[in-house]
């Protein structure tokens, strides 16, 4: 028998050239430039001297808390549009750091309230700095023009995203 009359199906190739881009390729090529980010924000922080003490993720929820330093688990979420459940692993991890602190809220004391240390505070400004780099190069990757055209999209995508997994607990907890 050829290899080319088997019975099982021949795996296709993507070749671009030959193919063009398929509806499927959105979610294959925002994993890729996820994990792409992810690499070169953990690269850049080494640089700026914050390696081992901002991961990728913190940088915008200290920011949240340099704007309004004390907030609860709750505001955060709302501001930073992080879910509380990703929140509660970063915020463990900004503790181990000493970037942050938990106090009970004085006037609900079932809440808990998270400011930043005086360590927190001094990353704000390398934070910044990575933050532009970063910026920098999506600039240099898309153009100037296009970033804020994408970063629309991708707030479209996260907004869906988010519906369709809230949709999906609601249904798995009420079954």
């Amino acid at each position: 028998m050829s290899p080319t009359s088997r019975s099982a199906p021949k795996r296709k190739t993507r070749s671009k050239s030959v193919q063009g881009s398929q509806p499927t390729d959105l979610i294959w090529d925002l994993g890729r430039a996820y994990y792409a980010y992810v690499g070169l924000v953990e690269r850049v922080l080494v640089e700026a001297g914050l390696g081992g003490i901002i991961r990728p993720g913190m940088g915008h929820v200290l920011l949240v808390l340099c704007q309004h330093n004390s907030l609860t688990i709750k505001e955060i979420s709302e501001r930073s549009q992080l879910a509380q459940s990703t929140l509660t692993g970063l915020l463990t991890r900004m503790k181990k750091v000493d970037l942050i602190v938990r106090e009970p809220d004085p006037a609900d004391r079932r809440a808990v309230r998270i400011s930043l240390t005086a360590k927190g505070r001094e990353a704000e400004f390398k934070v910044r700095d990575v933050i532009q780099q970063i910026t920098a190069t999506a600039q240099k990757g898309i153009g100037k023009a296009n970033v804020r055209q994408a970063s629309e999209m991708l707030k479209q995508l996260a907004a869906a995203f988010r519906e369709d997994e809230q949709r999906l607990a609601e249904r798995q907890t009420n079954p």
